[in-house]
Order: C-alpha cells, then sequence, then structure tokens
C-alpha cells in the first residue's frame, strides 16, 4: 500500500468532525470524497489507515473520533411520561 498523506488524514478528520458537529451522524465516503477532493476508493482506503493508526475509529459505516464521542455525550435521550401540551392556549377548556 502506497503511502498515506497525513496532511490529507488531517483534512478527512477534520471534515469529519465537522460534519459531525452540525449533522449529529458521520459523513458517507461519498461525501467525504466530494468535501476533500480524492475518489470515494481513495477515501475509503484512508479511512481504514487512519483507522490502523488510532485517528479514527471506523467500522466501515460509522465514524468517531475523540471529538465525536464528546459531542455524543452532551445529548441524551430521555423517555417522557404523561402528556405534553403543545399549540396555541385559546382560553377555552378541553371538552
Amino acid at each position: 500500500m502506497r503511502h498515506k498523506s497525513t496532511e490529507l488524514m488531517g483534512t478527512i478528520k477534520a471534515f469529519v468532525e465537522e460534519y459531525y458537529k452540525n449533522y449529529r451522524h458521520s459523513p458517507s465516503t461519498t461525501e467525504i470524497a466530494n468535501a476533500v477532493g480524492i475518489a470515494r476508493g481513495t477515501a475509503y482506503k484512508y479511512l481504514l489507515a487512519m483507522s490502523d493508526n488510532g485517528m479514527i475509529r471506523y467500522d466501515g459505516q460509522q465514524i468517531s473520533t475523540e471529538q465525536t464521542e464528546k459531542v455524543q455525550t452532551e445529548f441524551t435521550s430521555v423517555a417522557l411520561l404523561g402528556a405534553v401540551s403543545c399549540g396555541a392556549h385559546t382560553g377555552g377548556r378541553a371538552r
């Protein structure tokens, strides 16, 4: 395998983190490729190399970094029990 550019790895990682911050999920290889100007297959090979180097965690679908994992913990799902009022109050009584 040919040597991978550490500069391009940094660019990919920065894009993944920014994308995650905006959309709350990791980008596809196609979105990464389009963003950094490389072929989709090249993006995939870079993701594998970056995962092997410990820069990111990549399972073939989801990409995570230390930064994206911090964002994930900031948002927690909470079960809601009961009714939630919504809409404008008209002053009348419900029947």
